[in-house]
């Protein structure tokens, strides 16, 4: 496995401050001033209310490491997406950019 990034501890933020947080991002970036992402602290909560048994969303949800086999599919299925209420669909959203974007980093 190769390791993209570490975060290096295990910090969860309450759903409140969650979703407010996740909506501050979203509300700044649709002003066109530019683009936000989540930080890794947000990115592990929210990969911790939605991981699933497999590895790959327990290293991210427990340890903050986003690995280069890492997919949104490891968090939520595509017919769990769909099902979702407008607040997690933004979640699950700004989670597959987060990886994707230290994926590239990498």
């Amino acid at each position: 496995m190769t390791i993209v990034y570490y975060g290096g501890r295990e910090q969860h933020l309450g759903s409140e401050q969650l979703y407010r947080h996740v909506k501050a991002i979203d509300a700044y970036n649709r002003t066109g001033k530019g683009v936000m992402d989540i930080t890794d602290d947000v990115a592990q909560t929210i990969a911790a209310m939605w991981h699933s048994p497999n590895g790959e969303s327990t290293w991210l949800s427990t340890r903050g490491i986003v690995t280069e086999a890492m997919t949104i599919g490891d968090f939520c299925t595509e017919k769990e997406y769909s099902e979702l209420s407008t607040e997690d669909t933004l979640l699950i959203d700004y989670l597959q950019s987060y990886i994707e974007n230290k994926q590239e980093r990498a």
